[in-house]
């Protein structure tokens, strides 16, 4: 697994990694890992709940078309920070 913790506890990351979900929510997973945005951030972003937002990451749930839609520009502005 890489080195990219940054507060996210290891059970959390193989959760991510080995969850089965739609091909933005992933980007999205590792764009907030990547960064290190943490879910209650990412939440905010979308306008869900941490539980929601943890969910969907996770695989536990799929989101609704109306936050996928919001997903990609989420990405964006996320990949923009340093």
């Amino acid at each position: 697994m890489r080195n990219r913790l940054r507060g996210y506890d290891s059970l959390f990351l193989q959760k991510v990694e080995s969850a089965v979900r739609v091909g933005v929510v992933l980007t999205l997973a590792n764009t907030c890992i990547d960064k290190g945005v943490p879910i209650a951030d990412l939440a905010d972003m979308l306008g869900v709940t941490r539980a929601t937002a943890y969910n969907w990451i996770t695989g536990r749930t799929v989101p609704r078309p109306r936050h996928l839609a919001l997903m990609p520009k989420i990405i964006l502005r996320l990949s923009k920070r340093k």
